[in-house]
């Protein structure tokens, strides 16, 4: 067995999602006996974003270690004309740099990335039996259906959909689903999430809403994800562990928008990534500004999981 190997990453829980479906298989055939990761997570990052990351990768028994850097790795996305070679060796002190996004955001299915290696959407992921006893008592709370909201950061909301989707339909359709189940609806997040919580209770009047943002652990908001009946949110790492835990989910996708206006994250990108049971369990994904994306059009679909 080989020593340590050192793989670089990208720091969102999505991207780190992908690769871990095959990572097991990649540390048995190259036969390696730990495994270390290193993530770019600049000082500002760590401040805000992505410092869940670490947390994650510690729930999972095939990586031994992980730590952040302060120096960029060369990922190479779509996005921006990136080549989509999901491996390299030997860069920046790194035994491989490792990253699927580019091509999941061409199109190519997560199964078809490094062929030779198993793609297993099951792998391990730890369950503290504390953060399912947290999980189990807020649905308990709540009633008989635990349908959890995903709005992200006000500063997210304003690139992406902002002439879209406001606070407002955020609301209109919380009150539907309150009305027809008469359980409360949850906010999810992590801390910096907060300040679009904040404008959602200045237009909670009614106080229908049970606001969980920046109080959950990692471990706690998986625990989550797996208990709900449904989750609604920006389709990120939330909502892709979502799908990955069988949880119908409704996905809200940046096909077109201010940031975005040519809609280069092509309608593949939205199936691309999916495990095979995601039609199945209830992945209902949407386009920002599609004519079915309203709180009308959503609370058509999710119907038959309230």
């Amino acid at each position: 067995m080989s020593k340590e190997r050192t793989i670089a990453m990208p720091s969102g829980m999505g991207d780190l999602h992908w690769i871990m479906t095959k990572m097991e298989s990649f540390k048995k055939k190259n036969k390696i006996d730990k495994i270390k990761v290193l993530m770019n997570l600049d000082w500002l990052t760590q401040m805000n974003f992505h410092h869940y990351s670490i947390d994650y990768l510690k729930l999972l028994p095939f990586i031994d270690s992980a730590e952040s850097v302060k120096e960029p790795f060369p990922f190479e996305y779509a996005l921006s004309g990136g080549s989509g070679f999901p491996l390299l060796k030997n860069i920046g002190g790194c035994d491989y740099v490792i990253e699927f996004n580019s091509l999941l955001e061409g199109g190519v299915k997560l199964k078809d990335i490094l062929p030779e290696y198993e793609t297993n959407f099951d792998y391990p992921i730890a369950r503290p039996p504390e953060a399912e006893e947290l999980a189990k008592s807020v649905k308990q709370k709540i009633g008989d259906k635990l349908v959890l909201l995903f709005t992200a950061t006000v500063g997210g909301n304003n690139v992406w959909v902002k002439e879209l989707w406001t606070a407002a339909d955020w609301m209109m359709l919380a009150r539907k689903i309150y009305k027809k189940t008469k359980c409360r609806p949850v906010l999810i997040g992590a801390k910096w999430d907060s300040d679009y919580g904040q404008v959602l209770a200045r237009l909670d009047t009614d106080k229908i809403i049970f606001d969980l943002i920046g109080k959950t652990s990692l471990p706690q908001l998986l625990a989550l994800l797996r208990e709900a009946d449904l989750l609604i949110g920006f389709q990120c790492g939330v909502g892709m562990m979502a799908v990955q835990f069988r949880t119908p989910t409704v996905a809200f996708w940046p096909i077109k928008s201010r940031a975005n206006p040519r809609g280069q994250l092509k309608r593949v990108f939205m199936h691309s990534w999916l495990p095979p049971w995601a039609d199945e369990v209830g992945y209902m994904p949407f386009g920002w500004g599609d004519k079915d994306a309203t709180p009308n059009g959503v609370y058509e679909a999710i119907g038959r999981y309230l």
